[in-house]
């Protein structure tokens, strides 16, 4: 998890998520996660931000809105969808032929969160 924690920090200053994951990959504890819990541990961190851009200290909502932002990016590569800011909800995994298999659907709620 740890591992995985990083790539929303190297997104933040410069990076693209697909430069954030490479130096992971060689992680052995990257190696060994399943690629959908990966996918949902971004989905469970992007949802937080956007919670605390909504809701948290006013002093600390706009970093967490920034953070978000990084979050959905990183979604949106690991899922290959674009999603709408503050509405992401994961579905079970499905893939495609040629599709990598952290590939998911992510699909906009109706609901604000």
């Amino acid at each position: 998890m740890e591992t995985a924690l990083l790539i929303p920090r190297l997104i933040l200053p410069d990076h693209t998520p697909e430069q954030a994951e490479a130096p992971t990959e060689q992680a052995p504890a990257w190696k060994a996660a399943p690629e959908t819990a990966v996918t949902d541990l971004a989905a469970v961190w992007s949802l937080f931000r956007e919670y605390v851009a909504r809701n948290g200290p006013e002093r600390i909502r706009a970093s967490r809105a920034h953070a978000a932002e990084v979050g959905r990016a990183w979604l949106e590569y690991r899922t290959s969808c674009p999603l709408e800011p503050q509405r992401i909800h994961a579905h079970r995994p499905t893939s495609s032929p040629g599709q990598p298999s952290h590939r998911r659907h992510i699909t906009p709620i109706m609901a604000e969160i």
